[in-house]
């Protein structure tokens, strides 16, 4: 806990870009998975799927229906 209060005091701006880094994801694996799960669900015979209609047949794929 020392460490980071002197961080903070002496690099207040570095401290700030710390924490926020804390929040960025280090994997990109559920943004995949969402983005497979659309390709799967507009396929060239369904290529005219509203965007309100993919949405909610994305929500329902990952979901399931409750």
């Amino acid at each position: 806990m020392l460490a980071d209060e002197h961080l903070r005091t002496t690099y207040p701006c570095m401290y700030q870009l710390l924490l926020l880094s804390r929040l960025v994801t280090s994997s990109t694996a559920s943004v995949e998975r969402v983005f497979s799960l659309m390709n799967n669900l507009c396929t060239t015979n369904q290529n005219r799927l509203l965007q309100d209609t993919l949405t909610a047949l994305m929500m329902l794929c990952r979901e399931g229906c409750q």
